[in-house]
């Protein structure tokens, strides 16, 4: 209990150091606006059109009516139970994603207090997790990725107890927090297949992992968990493509981006965005050297370290790159695509410092080694508070070109309203490239710009007004001069201070 008391206080200090209170009450913005937005659309549209678990739906009408899904949408669904009981209120959003998030950072931090017996690393390890810049913003925010991570550092330490006691029980609920995981995010998998890869090599007899014994004695038995936890999560991802196919939805992929479908110019520019500008949101710099060498050296010392340690860190490390392969496209402006692949460094810290434990403790009691380490932390932290504030800034390279109206949603929802819109009207927002920020921030669904491949005419918001659309949106006043679009301002309703205007489009 001592050390949950001593983790509770720092994760308390370091929430309030990253100024997450100022967060709470923010709606969708800064880096990957759009992405923010879709999943608070899917949690309000729960919400608001009837909690059927089957039938997830985001503010964009996609192929009809909104229907549409990626991961299982098992978090928004419970934030949208969450809205039943206390109202719609986004800082609710952002308390389970972090709580979910703190949990595996608990179960990450007792796992190291167990293998290295250090009270210090056991904390400066996990919160070195969470200085990661990506990590630290999306934990406090509404994607699934790092409340994905979360359960696969719970899975982690299920297992710990699983490779100590063999007890059958521990496989069960370390796997069970793989597939939440899994299901949340399929790449939070990373370090779960080498562990089912471990099980397959014992039972074809190629390798052990344990001195003197099996690490999954009861071989047959043990098999069980793992067909579930696979059979499930590849049950759930073809029935999300059964299920877009069905209401012809294209937004949610499910395939890949693989480097190999790029010339060499769209490679080398990618790799250039990785590090500039994403490599410092990723980590310190600090962060990537240290790294870089404790693979080196793990990689090129297998029997310096324990045989499973050893096996988990190469095929993780492995299936990170084919990862970064698979989905290379991605990276170019997807930084949230890096966070379980964060899950590399902590493997190559815990192995690093298992090895001090076996070999070098005067090294760990020294006072030298413990301001290092203390000293590291606090660099990467500073950095991270000074990374979050340039993301969290709404004028910076990094902000979405957003009306700075939608700001002001409260206001803004006010208005539509005393105006005769509210959900469930449906309008044509524009300009919007994305297919939900400004829908949600109204809380009307809708269209806008994210399919549209040539710039909206008169005529084709005739076309969305035949879908069913009463209202035109314009959020961009250069729109209005449009000659192109002339036609369909025949019928103004009322603006909100010059910066958003309405337009009736049942009638053109």
């Amino acid at each position: 209990m001592k050390h949950t008391g001593i983790f509770i206080f720092f994760l308390v200090g370091i929430s309030f150091f990253l100024d997450y209170p100022a967060m709470y009450e923010q709606l969708p913005a800064a880096v990957h606006q759009w992405r923010q937005a879709d999943g608070t659309s899917m949690a309000l549209n729960y919400y608001q059109n009837g909690m059927d678990f089957w039938k997830p739906q985001v503010h964009h009408q996609l192929g009809g009516y909104g229907y549409g899904v990626g991961e299982l949408p098992v978090l928004y669904y419970a934030v949208a139970g969450l809205y039943h009981l206390f109202g719609v209120d986004e800082g609710i959003f952002r308390l389970v994603s972090w709580l979910i998030f703190a949990l595996g950072l608990l179960a990450l931090s007792k796992l190291i207090l167990k293998i290295t017996g250090d009270e210090l690393l056991s904390l400066v390890i996990p919160f070195w997790a969470w200085s990661s810049p990506i990590i630290a913003f999306y934990a406090f925010n509404f994607l699934p990725n790092v409340p994905a991570l979360g359960f696969a550092f719970m899975g982690w330490y299920a297992f710990y107890f699983y490779y100590k006691k063999a007890k059958i029980k521990w496989l069960y609920w370390s796997c069970l927090a793989f597939l939440i995981a899994g299901l949340l995010k399929i790449t939070a998998l990373l370090t779960f297949v080498p562990i089912m890869g471990a099980y397959f090599f014992e039972l074809i007899r190629v390798a052990n992992f344990k001195e003197n014994q099996r690490l999954f004695p009861q071989k047959w038995l043990a098999s069980i968990p793992f067909v579930l936890t696979v059979g499930l999560t590849l049950a759930w991802y073809l029935f999300a493509i059964q299920y877009n196919e069905k209401h012809t939805t294209t937004y949610f992929r499910t395939t890949s981006w693989a480097i190999w479908h790029l010339d060499w110019r769209e490679i080398k520019y990618i790799a250039s965005r990785l590090i500039n500008p994403w490599g410092e949101h990723y980590f310190h710099i600090s962060s990537h050297i240290l790294t870089g060498l404790l693979l080196g050296w793990i990689v090129f010392t297998p029997k310096k370290h324990s045989r499973f340690l050893y096996f988990l860190t190469i095929l993780s490390s492995i299936g990170g790159l084919l990862y970064t392969l698979i989905w290379f496209y991605a990276f170019k402006d997807h930084d949230y695509y890096v966070i379980n692949l964060v899950i590399i460094p902590i493997i190559s810290a815990i192995v690093g410092s298992l090895y001090l434990k076996n070999n070098y403790q005067n090294i760990l009691r020294s006072w030298w080694f413990k301001f290092g380490v203390v000293a590291f932390l606090i660099i990467n932290l500073m950095h991270t508070q000074q990374t979050l504030a340039i993301r969290n800034d709404l004028t910076s390279k990094f902000a979405p070109k957003l009306n700075h109206a939608f700001y002001e949603y409260k206001e803004v929802r006010a208005f539509l309203k005393e105006n005769g819109i509210e959900h469930p009207d449906l309008v044509l927002s524009l300009p919007d490239k994305s297919p939900n920020v400004t829908l949600y921030y109204m809380n009307l669904p809708g269209w806008t710009e994210i399919y549209s491949q040539e710039a909206f005419t008169t005529e084709k918001v005739k076309k969305i007004a035949s879908y069913g659309a009463k209202y035109l949106i314009v959020s961009d006043s250069s729109y209005l001069n449009n000659p192109a679009l002339q036609g369909a301002y025949l019928n103004p309703v009322a603006n909100y201070k010059e910066e958003i205007f309405v337009f009736d489009i049942q009638d053109l």
